[in-house]
Formats: structure tokens, C-alpha cells, sequence
């Protein structure tokens, strides 16, 4: 069954012919997530000949396609010469028809070479093999043993990049003020740039090209986002991991994900001083928020976690350099940057 009209509030799963839902099919967040049923009888569904690979939700956004929509495919390996495809449940209305390509590459460097679907309608199919779900969000951060393993083996075919930096700095420069960030983060990848970091803007690279630079680098910091659930899954103990926190909830699931995968809590610096929105946001404030950081002490911390080793060369916003940025903002989008309150939050967090 696919996600109902009206969002993920009512998630899509998996019944038997009887009607009882699988319990397996149910997705896990913070507890495991309601099934819709189907009210279509089962002669007017579409049907799907063939054995296929139950891939639970297909999540668009790479952050969450990545760190919970991929997390059955454990089991493809096992079951690669036993099925005919791979199946995702899509929404039933305005969702993805297809597997976009930033999926497809991740797709392709954990092996899968199956037909890949996202079932959009209520669909039959002769036989189905639902895995449990091996990571994810809230309380599956963390990866089971089976999802270890699939991304040891898909990783282990990926060679690190040869002229890969030891410092990499996950940059958020190319996405300028659209999406987010942290005032003055300009300022603060110079600044870490200073220290021999070298600026990787993962969105402008493939997955595989990703997942290269990672294991070639010895440290990795930057602000809190969708990539650090990548450098989580290499597992690697021997890598210095510091996230620096861009919103106050912005390691809920990045912590426990990072100590999960590689056995050791990353390095997180909550410098937040403030954060703002832009007025008028609506349910899109998650896009538009800014947190101010405490620059010398963000500094501080960076240098007692052995990130950084330079502080006489790490430089400090000033009143008028703060100023302009917010004058660009409002400029730039006809709406002035305005404090952040967490009681402001609604459906769209």
C-alpha cells in the first residue's frame, strides 16, 4: 500500500492476502510507524508479476533517503539471485515515480543492479521478501550489524582518493543564503581553511566520489547536515569527526548515527548564540534559518579537540562585516532575518 493523500502521516506498508499487515513492512522512527490499510479490493489493485525485495518508503530528500530509506537493502546481496526487482512505497498521490539520481548513484555503489520501482497504487506481487529495517532515524540511528556490513562490503569496492585531502571542511558555500546556515559562514570557512582544511561541497560531486574523499581524510568538520550521515556509515574509528551545530537539534539522530556506525562519539560544538529565520517563512523555517555563532569560543573548542592548531590566525566577525550580511539577506530576499523561537515551529520542522 502505498502512503496515503495527506502526507506521511499515513505511511504505506505491506499486508498479507488476508488483509493482516506485515509487522516487519512498518517503518521505524522514534517507534514503529502506523500502516494504512488498503480498502481496494484485492481484484482492482495493479498487480506486479515476479519475487520482489520489499524496500519500505521512498524518501526523496537524500538526508532521509540515505540514513533511513535505503535501510532494508541489507538484505540484497543474500537475495540478489532470488528476486526479479526492488520495490519502493511512494505516496499515492504528487509523489516520485522514479528513483532520482543522487538514489540511483547510491544505489549503484551498494551493488544494486535490479529494477528498481516506487509503487505508486495499491499493487499485488506474486511473492515478496520484507528485511526488517536496519537503520534510520531516532531509534534505529545507531545501524544494526546487517547494515554495518552492507555498506563495509559496497565500501570496500570504492577506492579513497589518491590526491584526497587529510583535512576536509564540508562546505555549504555553494548554496549561499537558499538554504540555511550559520551568519557569516563565509568568515568561518576561511577561517578553517586558514588551518589546512580543504572546502568539499558534497552536492557538486558524485556519491562515489563522496564516499573517496571520506576515506582518504584524517579529520572532517562542518556544519551539522545530510553528509555526516555518510562519513557515519565508513565506520571508521580512526577518523576525527567535528560537527558543528548550525540548530540546536541538529545532532539528535548525527550523534547517535556517528557512535553507532564507528564506536565513538564525534567531536559536537554547540556555538549558538542565537538563531534567526526570515520573517514570513512559514513551513518552510527549516530552509531558512541562521544560527549566530560564538566565534572565539567555537575557536576554543575546535582547538582542544585537535581540529584546528592555529587560533592567532583565526579571525573574529566585526560589528560592521555582521551588519552586512543581514542587510544583504533582507536585500536579497525583500525580508529581514528576525530571532528564531522553537514555540514558532510548526508541521513543516
Amino acid at each position: 500500500m502505498p502512503t496515503g493523500i495527506g502526507g506521511y502521516r499515513r505511511w504505506g506498508g505491506a499486508q498479507r492476502s488476508d488483509g493482516s499487515v506485515i509487522p516487519e513492512s512498518r517503518h521505524v522512527r522514534n517507534a514503529p510507524l502506523p500502516v494504512r490499510g488498503s480498502d481496494v479490493p484485492v481484484e482492482a489493485v495493479d498487480h506486479l508479476p515476479g519475487r520482489h525485495l520489499f524496500a519500505g518508503p521512498y524518501l526523496s530528500h537524500f538526508g532521509h533517503f540515505f540514513a533511513e530509506g535505503i535501510s532494508r537493502l541489507h538484505a540484497y546481496r543474500a537475495l540478489r539471485a532470488d528476486i526479479d526487482g526492488i520495490v519502493f512505497i511512494g505516496r499515492q498521490r504528487g509523489g516520485d515515480s522514479e528513483v532520482g539520481e543522487r538514489a540511483a548513484e547510491v544505489l549503484q555503489v551498494l551493488g544494486v543492479n535490479h529494477p528498481v520501482r516506487i509503487i505508486a497504487q495499491p499493487t499485488r506481487v506474486d511473492a515478496l521478501f520484507v528485511p526488517d529495517q536496519g537503520a534510520g532515524l531516532g531509534l534505529l540511528a545507531g545501524g544494526t550489524p546487517a547494515t554495518h556490513a552492507m555498506f563495509r562490503e559496497a565500501y570496500a569496492e570504492v577506492t579513497a582518493r589518491p590526491d584526497g585531502a587529510a583535512r576536509v571542511l564540508i562546505s555549504r558555500r555553494y548554496y549561499g543564503r537558499m538554504r540555511g546556515g550559520v551568519v557569516l559562514g563565509g568568515l568561518l570557512e576561511e577561517n578553517l581553511e586558514a588551518q589546512g582544511y580543504q572546502s568539499f561541497a558534497p552536492e557538486r560531486h558524485s556519491f562515489a566520489e563522496q564516499v573517496a574523499t571520506y576515506k582518504a581524510a584524517r579529520q572532517i568538520v562542518g556544519l551539522d547536515s545530510s553528509a555526516f550521515h555518510v562519513i557515519a556509515t565508513l565506520g571508521r574509528a580512526d577518523l576525527d569527526v567535528g560537527v558543528i551545530l548550525r540548530r540546536a537539534d541538529g545532532t539528535k539522530d548525527l550523534g547517535p548515527q556517528l557512535l553507532g556506525f564507528t564506536g565513538r562519539l564525534p567531536t559536537i560544538i554547540d556555538a549558538i548564540e542565537e538563531e534567526f529565520v526570515r520573517e514570513g517563512a512559514g513551513q518552510r523555517r527549516t530552509w531558512s534559518r541562521f544560527a549566530e555563532l560564538d566565534f572565539p569560543r567555537l575557536g576554543r573548542e575546535l582547538q582542544e579537540a585537535g581540529l584546528i592548531d592555529d587560533l592567532s590566525v583565526w579571525q573574529l566577525p566585526t560589528p560592521p562585516l555582521r551588519q552586512h550580511f543581514f542587510d544583504r539577506y533582507a536585500k536579497r530576499f525583500g525580508k529581514p532575518l528576525v530571532p528564531y523561537r522553537p514555540a514558532m515551529a510548526g508541521d513543516g520542522e
